[in-house]
């Protein structure tokens, strides 16, 4: 019967597989997130090592898809590869794609005017440098006393504020 299956896959080998079944007509979907720390926003599994496939278990195309290479197995139910509801892979298509959106219209560049929304600098304005590699914080320079001061703060308590209201 046509449905999506899980398959747990050999690491980063989603593009691969992506590619190579394209070719036999054969559906595959591995959910992506942007985290905002990324460097650049490069797109990260949500799900590593584990990618849906639309594919009959009955047809000619199944071993092709069963053997093909980075594939290890398909998540069993009863011994038989599980089916997944299309409503979930709908569902999983609707929320990355919002939580990508989101990601990438909240993301901060370099030079952007913010205010720090809490913690000890709260209500402070500055200048938005980078975002650290621990993903979760980032750079600014501070406004503090009319000078410019390099400060590292969680990427939550930052927000970027329109540039008219920046006072320098």
């Amino acid at each position: 019967m046509q449905s999506w299956y899980i398959a747990k896959i050999n690491v980063q080998k989603e593009t691969v597989l992506e590619t190579f079944l394209s070719n036999y007509g054969v559906g595959a979907f591995s959910p992506k997130i942007i985290y905002l720390g990324q460097k650049g926003g490069t797109p990260k599994p949500l799900f590593p090592t584990y990618m849906f496939f639309d594919v009959d278990p009955e047809s000619s195309t199944w071993p092709i898809v069963r053997w093909a290479p980075g594939i290890m197995y398909f998540l069993p139910r009863d011994g038989y590869p599980a089916p997944i509801p299309q409503a979930l892979i709908d569902f999983l298509r609707q929320r990355t794609t919002q939580w990508n959106d989101s990601s990438n219209s909240s993301r901060l560049r370099k030079g952007d005017k913010v205010v720090v929304t809490g913690g000890p600098f709260d209500r402070l304005e500055g200048i938005f440098q980078s975002y650290m590699p621990s993903k979760d914080r980032c750079r600014i320079l501070l406004d503090v006393v009319g000078q410019l001061t390099r400060v590292e703060i969680s990427g939550s308590e930052v927000k970027g504020i329109p540039s008219a209201s920046f006072k320098s």
